[in-house]
């Protein structure tokens, strides 16, 4: 009964939040000349306020699906590429009011995955906007998909950035529910993202991971399967590139 209240009441709440964020937009947007700069803050804020909520909302529905066993997946066909472009065309205006590159490189040579287009590019979306919280002014976030050797079944996505970085005795916690890791930064938050994002990879039978240096920046990785008419012998497998994508990016061996 508590999960069906829960799920029902945050579920009832988006329709509205949803009114007001698009009712503010529409203002901002039809009276954006209009205003000083106080206005302009007060605008600003009501939106960033909102979409926060918003996001709190999805998470608690979310993780109460996942909590009773009622969240599904519905894989089709997608392209990597695509998936990645989705999630980085979404965050950009983030990453340039923060002052922080938001890369992403797509691979042209990519198979097809099979997974659930609008979760996947949630669980993007997650890392994308973990990694934006925790990486300093003019700091890289760097967004990708690879076929990595010796795991032909799978798409390998990348969200890496050159931030505080997570302590080895932390790595662990992160995907744990309601565990937020101290950091320099102070940011908000349930706890719930990245444990949500990695039980919805797990659902599509791939899994998640992350590396990270402290002081240096941290990579998290998933992987999504491919679609069955991709999947190739291993003989099949391409040559890995001399460096990984990611240290190409930032100069390391």
């Amino acid at each position: 009964m508590q999960n069906e209240f829960v799920a029902h009441m945050t579920h009832e709440l988006r329709s509205p939040l949803a009114s007001i964020q698009a009712g503010l937009e529409l203002l901002l947007r039809a009276f954006k000349n209009k205003l000083d700069e106080q206005q302009m803050a007060l605008f600003t804020a009501c939106l960033a306020n909102t979409a926060r909520l918003s996001t709190l909302v999805t998470n608690i529905l979310d993780f109460s699906k996942l909590e009773s066993g009622q969240m599904s997946v519905y894989p089709k066909a997608c392209d990597p590429n695509k998936l990645c472009s989705q999630a980085v065309d979404g965050l950009k205006p983030w990453a340039t009011k923060k002052q922080i590159n938001l890369v992403f490189t797509p691979d042209p040579n990519l198979p097809e995955v099979l997974a659930d287009e609008g979760k996947t590019v949630q669980v993007l979306v997650n890392l994308i906007s973990n990694s934006l919280k925790f990486t300093p002014k003019q700091g890289t976030v760097a967004v990708g998909a690879a076929m990595l050797t010796g795991d032909v079944s799978f798409v390998t996505f990348a969200v890496r950035d050159n931030g505080c970085g997570i302590a080895p005795e932390n790595r662990e916690r992160v995907f744990e529910k309601f565990q937020q890791v101290a950091s320099p930064h102070n940011v908000g938050g349930t706890g719930l993202g990245l444990p949500i994002a990695k039980s919805m990879v797990e659902l599509h039978g791939g899994r998640m991971w992350l590396e990270s240096e402290v002081g240096r920046g941290t990579a998290f990785y998933f992987t999504m399967p491919l679609k069955r008419e991709e999947l190739a012998p291993a003989a099949a497998a391409p040559a890995p590139a001399e460096r990984p994508w990611w240290k190409r990016l930032f100069g390391l061996d």
